[in-house]
């Protein structure tokens, strides 16, 4: 599988694997410092942000999605009660 993220003038290809790769869609208080808290969790959980996407919503929340490369798929269930658990993050969707 194959994602292609067009970014202006420029298109960007990036092979997907199966086993390493994730979508993740996550709900969190639009507060400062709360992506950073969320990356920090997928840091310490071996994954790597390959792109993403962030966007303002109402009622002072953002939804924040991206595609991940980890290790190993069989650790995201605890990456996401991890998120699940962060003071900021309302709601998360992970599909692998």
């Amino acid at each position: 599988e194959i994602i292609i993220v067009k970014d202006q003038d420029e298109l960007r290809m990036f092979p997907l694997y199966k086993g390493m790769n994730a979508k993740i869609k996550v709900l969190l208080k639009d507060v400062p410092g709360a992506l950073a808290i969320v990356t920090n969790i997928i840091a310490k959980s071996e994954c790597n942000i390959i792109v993403s996407n962030s966007v303002p919503m109402e009622k002072d929340l953002a939804e924040w999605s991206a595609i991940l490369q980890a290790k190993n798929t069989d650790n995201l269930p605890k990456l996401k009660k991890n998120l699940t658990d962060s003071a900021v993050v309302e709601r998360v969707k992970l599909f692998y």
